[in-house]
């Protein structure tokens, strides 16, 4: 963000950018001291100033912009949300702290909100139908994004986990398994599992709980049969017990596996599936 300290322009011409208010007081002081240099000064140690420009003073007293580059940013801040669909008065109360840090409109594009947009395309259509499934409410792509760019409120906090639940269950549901709400919960609750985790961890699912259902019926297995929970249970969630019957499974048939899809999923990752990013 191109930032300014000096006072130095001329600013003999009013701007039609500038609110009425400071128009006045504007005039006014021109009026009294003769140049736009000082009339501006005057302006800026008014108390209006700072509502009309709020975030641009720093603590020190100098600015951040010059005033038109100020409303300049604040209409480019608009053009962001425009473009993605969404109200930009929804966000104003959010632009005296990009203000305040120093973030351009290049900058709340490029890595604030097309990440969250992408995410949100991507798999937009098929997570809204898992929402619907799992909520019972429909949610619109605007709706999903909305709630993702603005985590700090607390309802859509509440709004982000149930779409990070609908997440997983409907990566779940494209690798053809069906799990219930309360898996679905504790991936999240207990793993903090994001939508590129469990696409990855269920690709590798459909691969490993097809062969140990085999290997199951195959060595007469005296426990259920292996389904989806029984890999979770055992390489996601550690259960002792399941893990044992896993390796007992492999080690009664080992030469079906010979390095690939044998390996445990959290052992393949350093650190498991634990810490991991939101959005």
């Amino acid at each position: 963000m191109t930032t300014r300290d000096d006072t130095s322009t001329d600013y003999g011409m009013l701007m039609p950018w500038m609110p009425a208010e400071l128009i006045i007081l504007y005039t006014e002081a021109y009026i009294e001291y003769g140049t736009g240099e000082m009339a501006w000064a005057a302006v800026r140690q008014s108390p209006m100033y700072d509502t009309y420009f709020a975030g641009n003073r720093r603590e020190d007293g100098t600015l951040r912009l010059s005033e038109q580059e100020y409303m300049s940013t604040l209409d480019a801040y608009d053009d962001v949300f425009e473009s993605v669909g969404l109200n930009p008065d929804l966000w104003k109360k959010r632009y005296v702290d990009l203000i305040e840090g120093d973030v351009s409109a290049d900058e709340l594009m490029a890595e604030r909100v097309m990440p969250i947009y992408e995410r949100i395309v991507e798999g937009g259509e098929f997570i809204r139908q898992q929402y619907a499934d799992d909520w019972g409410l429909e949610m619109t792509f605007e709706s999903i994004l909305a709630a993702a760019l603005d985590p700090d409120d607390i309802g859509n906090k509440i709004l982000l986990k149930q779409i990070a639940i609908s997440e997983i269950g409907g990566e779940a549901a494209s690798s053809g398994f069906g799990l219930d709400r309360e898996m679905v919960e504790r991936l999240f609750g207990e793993k903090n599992l994001t939508r590129a985790q469990a696409d990855q961890m269920f690709q590798d699912a459909e691969s490993i709980v097809p062969t140990m259902q085999v290997l199951s019926a195959r060595h007469a297995d005296p426990d259920d049969p292996f389904d989806i929970n029984t890999f979770l249970e055992g390489d996601i969630f550690g259960d002792p017990q399941e893990r044992r019957r896993m390796r007992r499974l492999r080690a009664q048939e080992s030469s079906t596996f010979t390095g690939g899809a044998a390996i445990d999923y959290t052992r393949s990752r350093a650190g498991g599936v634990t810490g991991l990013a939101d959005l």
